[in-house]
């Protein structure tokens, strides 16, 4: 029997040879790897013999004690999953490392990151929604927080997952090093429950004509938002411009003849929310 540092190098070679994101990786074949790696670590559903799309019937996890590095190795964001994190990145989402520690001399499978939001009291709805899509990564519920700023002090939400590998290399995708970017294949991995979630999160609606929307981007540059705007407009058939704002730049989105409210209503099932765009 192999010992265990030539069955880490197996699976790494095998991860690395397949695909980097672990898209396809064949989970049967890593459990054979270890002897005494328990199979029922999570429980199998004996019950439900229903057909179910993939990504849709994850397990709640909550005070479950942490998964074991091997079961880390094996979690992936599956589509639905990843439109709701795109859309939250792009906005209020953050990803951040568990360790600084010899990240330039170890592969992006070794380092583990987590997925946190923060939000105030006032979207304490919009929290615990996006905890129950979240749950299956996620081994404690979203916590209060104290944030002080400028002689103030504000009470916030703050919803953390867990650390794996799985959000490092979205972490690569959305980052450069700490600087929050616009990746380049974003037309591809942006939905229409994506933007519900960006509009969710900074979006306010216009109080001039009643009929518009603006996104409020301020972490990225002028470039990255003219690219937005641009995947919004061909990929969507939205009418989108630039609108300067005290000494920065949002994205106005104008809802005359749009159909922006109708392809993204199922997706904006907060009733705060509905409230706050007249829906």
């Amino acid at each position: 029997m192999n010992s265990f540092s030539k069955n880490i190098k197996l699976i790494r070679n095998y991860i690395y040879n397949n695909t980097l994101y672990m898209n396809t990786l064949n989970n049967k074949n890593i459990l054979k790897l270890y002897s005494k790696f328990n199979m029922n670590y999570i429980k199998s559903n004996n019950m439900t013999t229903d057909m179910v799309v993939y990504g849709t019937n994850l397990s709640y996890i909550n005070n479950l004690s942490n998964y074991s590095n091997n079961i880390k190795y094996m979690i992936n964001i599956p589509n639905n999953i990843m439109s709701i994190i795109v859309g939250i990145l792009l906005t209020n989402g953050h990803i951040e490392y568990k360790s600084k520690k010899n990240l330039d001399i170890k592969q992006d499978w070794e380092i583990y990151s987590r997925f946190k939001l923060k939000t105030s009291m006032d979207n304490i709805e919009y929290m615990i929604y996006i905890y129950m899509l979240l749950s299956h990564y996620c081994v404690s519920m979203p916590k209060l927080k104290i944030n002080r700023m400028r002689g103030k002090t504000y009470k916030v939400l703050e919803l953390n997952t867990m650390a794996l590998p799985c959000f490092t290399m979205l972490r690569k995708h959305f980052y450069n090093k700490r600087i929050k970017i616009v990746p380049n294949d974003l037309y591809d991995l942006l939905t229409y429950e994506s933007l519900a979630h960006m509009i969710m999160n900074s979006g306010s609606y216009s109080n001039k004509n009643k009929r518009g929307i603006y996104l409020n981007l301020y972490s990225f540059t002028t470039k990255e938002l003219i690219t937005i705007m641009n995947i919004l407009n061909i990929k969507f058939n939205l009418d989108v411009t630039l609108h300067k704002s005290m000494n920065k730049y949002t994205i106005y989105i104008n809802l005359n003849k749009s159909k922006l409210y109708s392809n993204i209503n199922k997706y904006i099932i907060i009733n705060s929310m509905r409230n706050k765009f007249k829906m």
